[in-house]
């Protein structure tokens, strides 16, 4: 039998996952049972943005403009009855949708959240992505600079 805290991890990864099934097949009104009406965010290199509408409008925007496929992994969460704070890392290859001629973009990155439990179960509060590398332009700056090029230490990028 699963116990409490066990099965609250369960609920919040999938919450993530649902995000992302939601996201990928632009069924843009599924993210209400994803977002509280008051989530804040924080999107790559956006100002804060404050509620549901306009953070699901931000992801919309940026969605919209692209052919994207995520893959997750390695989620976290620190549960404190009613709260959490998590986390999952993101695999992102992106294509530009409006010029397919465009070198797809493959980026390693995050999302963080606060969540809070509601009547409807988990829901994100607060939502933030950040990158930590692109992934081709590390490729292209190894091969022009040389192998000692690697990794920038990011992983701290958009907190």
């Amino acid at each position: 039998m699963m116990d409490d805290d066990t099965r609250d991890r369960a609920e919040i990864y999938d919450l993530f996952n649902r995000y992302a099934d939601a996201v990928a097949g632009h069924q843009w009104k599924l993210l209400d049972e994803v977002f509280t009406e008051d989530v804040t965010g924080k999107w790559l290199e956006s100002p804060e943005i404050e509620g549901r509408t306009a953070l699901v409008r931000r992801i919309r925007d940026v969605v919209d403009r692209t052919s994207e496929t995520r893959l997750f992994g390695n989620y976290t969460a620190t549960i404190d009855g009613d709260i959490a704070e998590a986390s999952v890392r993101v695999r992102l290859h992106r294509m530009s949708a409006g010029d397919p001629s465009r070198l797809s973009r493959k980026i390693l990155g995050f999302f963080r959240a606060r969540l809070v439990r509601t009547g409807k179960g988990w829901r994100f509060r607060h939502f933030g992505a950040a990158k930590y590398a692109e992934l081709d332009a590390q490729v292209e700056q190894r091969s022009t600079v040389g192998s000692g090029a690697g990794f920038p230490n990011r992983a701290h990028a958009g907190r």
